[in-house]
């Protein structure tokens, strides 16, 4: 049955529903089943000066607007119950700006950051503030964890538990890289090992020195074969450095051989008692020149 218009379309009620109640076109034609376009015919009609679109509305202020935060809601949530504006937010449907708004607007004080990192419920390392001193005792004394190590196990950050070691009167290591832990003090001391032993494992590294400088003064080439064996080289010492220790180290002392001119050579000479002479009888026996008296000169 088609609608008539003497029953809906009269300037009475469209000025009621459209300026007094302030509906939308629209809403007016979803009352009466009809479209908007029809409901602004209709205030053409009747000279009804028309608003502006997006301009203001009840229907649109309702749906904008969902919650009206009075000043005790405000107190009671942010002020007694200690929410944060994220969390005052959430519960009110709006921003947090519009709540420091709100502050402002009912002269209502705010908290400073700190109170609120501490009162944000995402921030719990804040909550622990107190750590018990035997808990910290247990971590950091007896299971010796380190301090960044004693947070993670706890859940706090590096400075609080420094600040609670401090708090409580707990020394704190030194670093592990500040050289206090040389020596005896050092967890993986081995008391079992001689001082020879020791001193054999610190000179290692200068062998290690000593074996490179042989390599690139001999140009990483086999002073008998003159072949370049990459991975195949050895430093080889021309006084046994068994039987004369001063020379271990000496650069004048090595010479580069091959692996299998090396072999070949304690083959011969076995591996005790080596001299410098050996070594020159090793390069003629090979077609080779090496000149004694030089060699001796550097080294003595």
């Amino acid at each position: 049955m088609p609608i008539s218009e003497e029953q809906y379309c009269n300037k009475e009620w469209l000025e009621n529903f459209y300026i007094k109640k302030g509906l939308s076109a629209k809403s007016c034609g979803e009352i009466i089943g009809v479209s908007d376009v029809t409901i602004l015919r209709w205030l053409k009609k009747y000279n009804i000066k028309t608003r502006k679109p997006g301009g203001y509305c009840h229907d649109r202020q309702r749906k904008t607007n969902k919650k009206y935060l009075s000043e005790e809601w405000l107190i009671e949530n942010y002020t007694n119950n200690e929410y944060s504006a994220a969390k005052c937010a959430q519960l009110g449907e709006c921003s947090a700006t519009r709540i420091f708004n709100l502050l402002k607007k009912y002269n209502v004080p705010s908290r400073g950051r700190h109170e609120l990192r501490k009162h944000h419920e995402s921030s719990k390392k804040y909550e622990l503030i107190i750590m018990p001193k035997e808990i910290l005792i247990e971590y950091y004394i007896h299971k010796e964890l380190s301090i960044e190590n004693c947070a993670k196990a706890l859940g706090l950050g590096y400075k609080a538990i420094r600040k609670q070691l401090i708090k409580n009167n707990i020394e704190i290591r030194p670093p592990a890289n500040s050289g206090y832990y040389k020596g005896a003090k050092n967890k993986n001391w081995n008391p079992d090992r001689t001082k020879s032993d020791r001193a054999t494992h610190r000179e290692y590294v200068k062998y290690r020195n000593w074996r490179t400088s042989v390599y690139q003064r001999d140009k990483f080439t086999c002073q008998c074969c003159k072949r370049k064996k990459s991975g195949q080289l050895v430093a080889h010492h021309l006084y046994g450095y068994a039987d004369n220790e001063e020379l271990k180290i000496q650069i004048d002392n090595g010479v580069t051989l091959c692996r299998e001119c090396h072999k070949e050579f304690h083959k011969t000479y076995g591996y005790k008692n080596n001299t410098l002479k050996h070594f020159a009888e090793f390069m003629e026996a090979k077609g080779k020149q090496f000149t004694i008296k030089q060699m001796q000169l550097k080294l003595f």
